[in-house]
């Protein structure tokens, strides 16, 4: 994996993919509406910033449309700034 090391006040996330529903009967129920709602990820580094109050490891909720999307390795990662965190979340 490659390694990423934010700068200032920003946090690297991994995203938390919520697994599609599906039905007994095989069908796969289509999630538009979570597409609206907050994301949830977890933090695998964070920059060096006073401001930011979350440690590597925290689970947390961010807004759907914050930050930088990429993929390592086929994972998929945000950037984002510390402002764009809503909560922290126990799962």
């Amino acid at each position: 994996m490659k390694k990423i090391y934010p700068l200032e006040d920003k946090i690297l996330v991994k995203i938390i993919k919520e697994e599609q529903k599906t039905t007994a009967s095989g069908i796969v129920l289509p999630d538009t509406m979570e597409k609206e709602k907050p994301t949830l990820g977890v933090v695998k580094e964070i920059g060096d910033s006073d401001m930011i109050k979350v440690k590597i490891g925290d689970s947390i909720m961010f807004n759907k449309f914050s930050g930088t999307e990429f993929k390592i390795d086929n994972e998929d990662y945000l950037l984002l700034p510390a402002a764009d965190i809503l909560a922290r979340v126990e799962l």
